[in-house]
């Protein structure tokens, strides 16, 4: 199996479970927070959209446009805003934006060469993604931290574990 092949297999099972993961939650049990300061659902797939469509763009490649403003509707100094009138995005728009990214990452990931893996990102990035090989480990393990954050907004809404 190819270092493409596998970052594409992982950024799906990380898109399935993170779909699983928040699939019974309302739209406002998107809004919960597990512990004051921590962040909520919505906020947190959010991010992971804007971040993979950065870092993407970074790496030369082409995704579709996010819709007008999500980025500044997900960045960091936005984590603390509550709600979706703050956020505009429910349960089904949000996964939406994020399976249609995630399925160009995925596209576009299939197309990245061996060559391309050791090519060097730039700075800023650089001291943490140092090449297009590590971007492609990044995506999902980015997506693991989150899911694990998930899960803890579903034991405290009292939703069933997922596995």
């Amino acid at each position: 199996m190819s270092v493409q092949q596998y970052a594409i297999e992982s950024m799906a099972m990380m898109q399935m479970l993170i779909g699983a993961a928040v699939a019974d939650f309302s739209d406002d049990e998107l809004y919960v927070r597990p512990v004051p300061g921590a962040n909520h659902a919505a906020w947190q797939i959010g991010h992971l959209v804007a971040s993979q469509h950065q870092l993407v763009g970074l790496a030369g490649g082409k995704l579709p446009a996010l819709p007008d403003g999500f980025a500044q509707t997900f960045a960091k100094d936005a984590a603390g805003k509550d709600g979706l009138a703050a956020f505009g995005y429910g349960r089904e728009k949000l996964l939406a934006v994020f399976n249609a990214q995630r399925d160009a990452v995925k596209a576009w990931t299939a197309s990245v060469t061996d060559a391309d893996l050791a090519k060097g990102m730039p700075d800023p990035v650089r001291a943490y993604v140092p090449t297009v090989g590590s971007l492609l480990l990044l995506v999902s393990t980015h997506d693991a931290m989150h899911l694990g954050q998930l899960q803890v907004i579903r034991r405290k809404l009292s939703k069933k574990h997922l596995m």
